[in-house]
């Protein structure tokens, strides 16, 4: 059967395809499995947000092929609507409804102040509420202004490579890290670059604190602002190196970089924004001090990775109509970055008790010793990690004194060489030369 288009009033419509037969594809993708958890174990409203092209309508789409019943019915927000006309369609339509499913609910434009109507309303008549939007600044503002806690918020990350190489079994790490690859052979790096700055547009101009005649204005430097904080004029940006002085801002070296009118708090604003869509990923970075021979770590500062590395390319794309030259050292900083972000998201998967950072030493100006990444579990086994693009590249930081004396503090110390391409020829036994793919498959067992 046709779905079923309902006009509330000129250019905004809902399609309702209830009893249309909706198609998803077999296979289930972790994120399927946490969100099927949260629909079994929560009572009130299960909410998917992320980015374009992780799986959302997807999951979406399976879970109601699973679960659906005589009573359950599915919408597609198609363009702008309210809270109140979403209630008055289903209540002149359907009587009883124990599931109800929402494609792309952030197209209510008065989600962030009218969602509890919806809540309140189904949660009396003991309705189950599962949506999925892609403005996760719109959602985050919504359960902070009107839902007060009570979505069962899923964040839906990039994809993990080990779904898609279940999906697309040729599909290797360093094309995962320089091109993307998706559900579908469009270019996704665009696809989601453009979605990015749409999101943080529209995100910006839902809130009434943060518009004004501005808005329209300061189109470029948001875009500025994106390229920087997406690592295009830097790769790695440390959050508490920025600072914003009227309306410039600082880096690391004093660097400038104008940014017009943007006022502090839409600077905060966009940030937030990125994070919030994972097109970036914070990682703590703790500093190793030495008192009396007795050690210790502190916060430090974050570092600031793109979770899609190929961003890094397709933003400066989007944005100047030029590609980056790839060099070996930018294919070793996608390396790191995409490795990074695949093992955070796995060990969000697993659920694992840990404590996840970088660590250094700076020992004067110029010299500063680094740990790429470490992995901490219960306090008692440490593992460290430095990536490296070829497998015959060694690591001298594993044995700086600093190092090997906080090592000491621990029952045991993993120390991990992750390699991208090549085979290791190392004889030493003390640092175990693993591919990135390996270690993703045997994480758990490895930081063990």
């Amino acid at each position: 059967m046709k779905p079923m288009r309902l006009n509330f009033y000129p250019n905004n419509a809902i399609t309702d395809e209830t009893t249309s037969h909706i198609v998803a594809p077999s296979y289930q993708t972790s994120s399927y499995y946490i969100t099927e958890k949260a629909l079994l174990n929560y009572t009130e409203a299960v909410t998917l947000f992320g980015i374009r092209r992780t799986g959302k309508t997807t999951v979406l789409k399976q879970l109601w092929n699973n679960y659906k019943t005589d009573n359950s019915v599915f919408l597609t927000i198609d363009e702008e609507a309210t809270v109140q006309h979403i209630l008055n369609y289903l209540k002149e339509k359907y009587s009883s409804i124990d599931l109800l499913f929402i494609d792309e609910i952030t197209r209510i434009n008065d989600l962030d102040y009218n969602f509890h109507k919806l809540l309140d309303h189904y949660k009396l008549v003991g309705t189950k509420i599962i949506c999925a939007g892609t403005d996760s600044y719109l959602l985050s503002l919504s359960q902070e202004d009107t839902a007060l806690g009570r979505l069962h918020l899923i964040r839906f990350l990039p994809l993990l490579f080990e779904d898609l190489k279940a999906i697309d079994n040729s599909l290797n790490f360093k094309t995962f890290c320089l091109n993307g690859k998706m559900f579908t052979n469009d270019d996704q790096a665009t696809i989601i670059a453009k979605n990015i700055f749409h999101s943080i547009d529209r995100s910006i101009s839902s809130k009434n604190t943060l518009q004004g005649e501005q808005v329209d204005d300061i189109k470029d430097a948001i875009m500025l602002l994106t390229e920087l904080l997406l690592g295009t004029i830097r790769n790695k940006l440390p959050a508490l190196k920025i600072k914003i002085v009227y309306s410039k801002y600082i880096i690391e070296e004093q660097k400038f970089f104008d940014i017009h009118n943007l006022n502090k708090d839409m600077v905060n604003a966009v940030f937030n924004i990125l994070i919030t869509l994972n097109a970036i990923d914070a990682i703590s970075r703790y500093s190793i001090s030495v008192e009396k021979e007795e050690y210790s770590i502190e916060l430090k500062d974050k570092m600031f990775y793109c979770t899609l590395p190929m961003l890094y390319h397709s933003v400066l794309k989007v944005l100047t109509g030029d590609s980056l030259y790839l060099t070996q050292t930018y294919l070793g900083t996608l390396f790191e970055a995409t490795a990074i972000t695949q093992i955070e998201q796995k060990l969000r998967v697993l659920n694992l008790k840990n404590i996840v950072s970088t660590f250094s030493i700076r020992e004067d100006i110029i010299d500063t010793y680094e740990i790429d990444y470490c992995i901490l579990y219960e306090n008692k086994i440490l593992s460290l990690i430095e990536f490296k693009v070829n497998a015959k590249k060694s690591s001298k930081w594993f044995y700086h004194p600093t190092i090997i004396g906080f090592c000491n503090n621990f029952e045991k110390v993993n120390r991990y060489i992750i390699y991208l391409e090549g085979e290791s020829s190392n004889s030493n036994t003390d640092i175990q030369y693993i591919p990135i793919e390996d270690f993703l498959n045997n994480l758990n067992n490895l930081i063990h």
